[in-house]
């Protein structure tokens, strides 16, 4: 009998070291290793590129979007708007930036 308990304690810690070990290994992984890319096209002025901003960020903390990148394409938005964008880039290393004329060569890194 104390054999099974010591086996099922053991089984249990085991499980939560794996579960622990793959929790931690999408933070681990580099933004160019993702398995999903998010295009976020943007066009003129935007008045909610930091909401959408925000809330992308947001599903990736709480873990529901595990391995994104996220290209925020500019397709001629205006400076206001690429300013914002740019505060975002410079904390999130999850986001990327980059004009409609590269978008080719920055889907073909990835995959």
């Amino acid at each position: 009998m104390l054999m099974y308990i010591v086996f099922i304690l053991i089984s249990f810690a085991v499980a939560l070291f794996v579960v622990f070990l793959w929790e931690r290994s999408w933070t681990i992984l580099p933004p160019s290793k993702a398995r999903c890319v998010v295009l976020y096209p943007v066009k003129g002025h935007r008045e909610d590129v930091e909401y959408l901003l925000r809330a992308l960020l947001k599903r990736m903390d709480r873990g529901e979007a595990r391995h994104l990148r996220i290209i925020i394409v500019d397709c001629g938005m205006d400076e206001e708007t690429r300013r914002i964008c740019s505060l975002f880039l410079k904390d999130n290393p999850e986001l990327e930036l980059c004009g409609a004329q590269d978008l080719n060569d920055l889907i073909s890194q990835n995959v």
